[in-house]
C-alpha cells in the first residue's frame, strides 16, 4: 500500500513541513507526498513549539495532501483520520495508546507522538494539508524540559527499524485516509472516541491560569473539546483554550 506514496528521503533537514511546503508552493509537490528525514534540526509544533529528536533514532515525516473532496467544515476529520492512524500503527506495539485531544498521541501516560497540519482553503474546500508527524521510536533519553516524553523502545525493550516503521505507518495511514476520502465520519467519530486520552475521567485543567476539575464527555463536531463541569454544565473548548494537568 505504501506504493501510493510519493517519498523523499532526506539526510538532514531543518524541518519536513518547512521542505513540504516549499515544495507546495513551488508547484513541485504531489498528492500524498511523503518527505522524511534521519535527522530534523528545527522541527516545530504548534504555534512556537519545537520539536526537538534524536538524529538517526525516530520517524520525522511530513505528508502533503490535496484533499479537495473534503469541506472546510469537516476538516477536523483530517485530524482524526491521522490521529488513528498513528494510533492503529502503534497498537501493534503497545495496548495503551491512547489520543490526547487534539492530536498527540500517548503510550502509558506519556507523549510519543506530536502532530502538526496545516492547512490551506479554496472557498468551502480544501486545497492543500501538509502533515508532521514526529514519532519517538529508538531514543532512549530526552530533554529534562519536556515534561513526559517516551518511545516506543522505552515502552517495549525493543529497537525497531525505521525504514521498516515507515513503510507499517504508511500501510496505516493509506487505510485512514481511504476512510476519510469515503466520508466515513461516523466511523472515524467512534473511533477517535474509543481511543480518547481520559475520556470520562474526573481530571484537572488549566484555563487562562484558572485550575479546574472536570470530565472529558465528547468531541464537537468541529472538533471542540467538551468538558461536563461538577455543577452539571457543560462547556466548550477550543484548542489552546485548555490545558491538561498532566
Amino acid at each position: 500500500m505504501t506504493s501510493k506514496f510519493s517519498i523523499i528521503e532526506l539526510e538532514t533537514i531543518d524541518s519536513t513541513n518547512n521542505y513540504a511546503t516549499k515544495l507546495v508552493h513551488e508547484k513541485k509537490a504531489v498528492d500524498k507526498q511523503v518527505i522524511v528525514t534521519r535527522d530534523q534540526t528545527q522541527g516545530r509544533g504548534y504555534s512556537e513549539n519545537t520539536w526537538v529528536s534524536e538524529p538517526n533514532c525516530n520517524l520525522m515525516l511530513s505528508i502533503v495532501l490535496f484533499p479537495q473532496y473534503l469541506k472546510t467544515i469537516n476538516q477536523f476529520y483530517l485530524s482524526k483520520a491521522v490521529s488513528l492512524a498513528v494510533t492503529d500503527f502503534l497498537a501493534n506495539f503497545s495496548n495503551n495508546v491512547t489520543i490526547k485531544w487534539p492530536n498527540d498521541i500517548y503510550i502509558n501516560d506519556k507523549k510519543i507522538c506530536g502532530i502538526l497540519i496545516e492547512n490551506s482553503m479554496m472557498g468551502d474546500r480544501f486545497y492543500h494539508s501538509v502533515i508532521g508527524i514526529g514519532m519517538n521510536i529508538n531514543q532512549l533519553s530526552f530533554s529534562p524540559k519536556l515534561p513526559n516524553p517516551t518511545s516506543l523502545a522505552l515502552e517495549t525493550g525493543k529497537t525497531f527499524d525505521i525504514s521498516e516503521m515507515l513503510d507499517l505507518f504508511l500501510n496505516a495511514l493509506s487505510v485512514r485516509l481511504a476512510e476519510l476520502e469515503q466520508e466515513q465520519f461516523d466511523k472515524l467519530s467512534a473511533n477517535y472516541m474509543q481511543h480518547l486520552y481520559r475520556l470520562n475521567k474526573l481530571a484537572k485543567f488549566v484555563e487562562k491560569s484558572n485550575t479546574f476539575d472536570g470530565t472529558i464527555v465528547g468531541i464537537e463536531e468541529l472538533g471542540q473539546l467538551i468538558i461536563a463541569m461538577p455543577n452539571g454544565s457543560k462547556r466548550n473548548f477550543l484548542f489552546k483554550e485548555i490545558e491538561y494537568v498532566l
